[in-house]
């Protein structure tokens, strides 16, 4: 949930942003989250390799407006879940972007190179 409001907070901060996402606390934001997510089958080189490559993914590939409407979303949909759920739907709202579900597959095979 943390993870959620500090996104959430940085939209709204962030609402006078350039078409991409070029706002590097931001972004320090998501990769914070994405490195707190620890995946099992990652070590921590790999970890970080892999999240800052996402993180450039989605500076590249949105811009502000698009993630201000996805978490808006967000918080219209999550409303009496768990901090697990809520998770679980902002992840699925960013794959549902397809230039991010094939950013994260390339960031994945970059790891594994």
């Amino acid at each position: 949930m943390k993870y959620i409001n500090l996104l959430i907070a940085s939209f709204l901060l962030s609402l006078g942003a350039q078409a991409s996402i070029e706002d590097r606390e931001f972004l320090n934001e998501i990769f914070s989250g994405c490195i707190e997510n620890e995946v099992e089958i990652l070590d921590a080189g790999e970890s970080f390799e892999y999240c800052g490559c996402v993180v450039n993914t989605i500076s590249k590939e949105m811009d502000m407006t698009e993630l201000l409407e996805m978490s808006l979303e967000i918080l219209k949909e999550s409303e009496n879940m768990s901090e697990e759920k809520v998770e679980r739907l902002a992840i699925q709202k960013l794959i549902q972007n397809e230039a991010i579900t094939d950013g994260m597959i390339s960031c994945l095979v970059k790891v594994y190179d």
